[in-house]
């Protein structure tokens, strides 16, 4: 399955070892982001660090070992979607187009994302986490 990564599922990973984290790592999941994640990221990175309590260079060898699970789109390769993105984001969260415009321009199955906002936009099937849970365990 191949699914545009929402930053929200990867802070929710970078807290703590969680059931998020695992499914990260399943090797089931084809995890793609645009560049934007890095940025978000990189945003929060001292929030983070304090909220999680790990030493900075214990959470900087977390956040690349996810990191490293997902592909990080180039704004060329979705940048033609753009537009469009922002125009079906522009009542919801506009900093969520970036995840809208490669889900629009790669052949995905959706994003990940628990975000209400992203979940009320039609144009890009959500995927939440507990359902891939369900659809990964089966339950």
């Amino acid at each position: 399955m191949k699914l545009v990564i929402d930053t929200n599922i990867v802070i929710s990973a970078l807290i703590r070892d969680s059931t998020t984290r695992r499914l990260i790592m399943y090797p089931g999941l084809d995890l793609i982001s645009p560049e934007y994640l890095h940025m978000e990221l990189k945003k929060y990175d001292t929030e983070l660090i304090e909220l999680t309590g790990l030493d900075p260079r214990i959470y900087n060898i977390v956040k690349n070992e996810i990191l490293s699970k997902i592909t990080t789109v180039p704004y060329s390769e979705y940048g033609h979607n753009f537009e469009d993105a922002l125009e079906i984001m522009k009542e919801i969260d506009e900093d969520d187009s970036s995840f809208i415009a490669v889900a629009l321009s790669l052949a995905v199955d959706g994003i990940w994302s628990n975000d209400k906002g992203l979940q009320r936009q039609q144009m890009v099937k959500v995927w939440t986490t507990k359902d891939l849970i369900v659809i990964i365990e089966g339950k």
